[in-house]
């Protein structure tokens, strides 16, 4: 026979009290899926779009120095990270290499040594602007190596290069040596290092440099009276009398025209690939199947020849040319002596 028991009597408050912790459990809920929720990445414009928009005459100028055609073969490809402008150069089955840039000067850097290497008519030369430079636009993060190793992968996966030669100068050094030592089998078995940064101490950064790797350095820059004072002391004005000078404008007014220009550079002088890359030239070192080269001037003040000292350590089997009195600038100043560094460095015979 069945037994029943009643239940035992709820209180009034109870419920309420039920009720109240319900709701603030559904509350906190939907509280944890609204800040848990995915944001829009913030993507800032290239110069493709300020040159499109802007009737500014930095722009303009800008513009006249670095055109979006500055090479042949120009196109553009998104990625998650933004918009990128590259291009390729030289015969579809030559053998496959990627210049990169340095912290500030887009793809202009190489205009000097690239029609060098394509007068052997042997090199598929790729360039590219690096995220917040040039035509490739900003994201909204912070600019480490892993951007830019990413940036440079997604490149080679979207090309379809199963690998190629590698090429960094000045920043672009830290990102190569992050790059090859990270992905080695993209690598077709030679890294050439120009002046490479990757390496630096903060001894090695003058003052104003650091305190640009500051939040504060960062704002700074951001305002109007800082960014005209820049364009003061960065850009001359006229028509520039060598690729050297047009160089310099360029990065200049780049501070000028891209809203997001000096975060991607402070950013990368802070978390990016200027320091602490020691361990990816060990890295690349202990890998027998790469060979290296480095090209340093004797008098560069930016990445001080001295470094070479350890990195040598770090690649015994790496050859070096130093390049007596030279500065930081050498693509821009001994076009002639880079590239034929760098077919000889490639196993073809020399330009003169």
């Amino acid at each position: 026979m069945f037994q029943y028991h009643s239940l035992p009597e709820v209180q009034p408050s109870t419920v309420a009290i039920a009720v109240l912790l319900g709701g603030l459990a559904l509350s906190r809920i939907n509280s944890y899926s609204i800040l848990e929720s995915p944001k829009k990445r913030i993507i800032h414009p290239s110069l493709e779009k300020v040159l499109r928009e802007s009737k500014d005459d930095n722009a303009k100028k800008l513009e006249e120095l670095y055109p979006a055609d500055v090479y042949d073969g120009g196109a553009y490809v998104d990625f998650p990270m933004g918009r990128v402008r590259y291009w390729l150069l030289g015969p579809e089955n030559g053998v496959k290499v990627v210049l990169i840039n340095g912290i500030m000067t887009p793809t202009v850097v190489w205009a000097d040594v690239v029609p060098k290497l394509l007068n052997t008519g042997r090199f598929r030369i790729l360039l590219y602007d690096h995220y917040g430079r040039g035509y490739s636009e900003a994201p909204e993060t912070e600019y480490d190596v892993e951007l830019y190793i990413t940036q440079l992968s997604w490149l080679l996966q979207y090309l379809k290069w199963e690998k190629c030669k590698v090429v960094g100068l000045s920043m672009g050094g830290g990102v190569a040596a992050a790059f090859a030592a990270a992905f080695p089998w993209l690598v077709d078995g030679k890294v050439a290092f120009l002046c490479p940064a990757g390496v630096l101490s903060d001894d090695d950064l003058p003052l104003p440099t650091r305190l640009l790797t500051t939040r504060l350095g960062v704002h700074l820059t951001s305002l109007s009276i800082v960014k005209a004072y820049i364009k003061k002391i960065r850009y001359r004005p006229g028509t520039p009398t060598g690729l050297m000078e047009r160089a310099e404008q360029v990065s200049g007014l780049q501070q000028t025209v891209l809203p997001h220009f000096m975060h991607a550079v402070a950013s990368s002088l802070r978390v990016g690939p200027i320091r602490g890359q020691l361990p990816c030239f060990e890295t690349i070192g202990r890998n027998d199947d790469l060979n290296v080269l480095f090209i340093w001037g004797t008098n560069d003040q930016v990445v001080p020849y001295r470094h070479s000292v350890n990195l040598l350590k770090c690649i015994p089997k790496s050859r070096i040319v130093a390049v007596e009195g030279a500065g930081h600038e050498i693509s821009l100043s001994h076009p002639d002596l880079v590239a034929n560094a760098l077919v000889e460095f490639f196993d073809f015979k020399p330009l003169f």
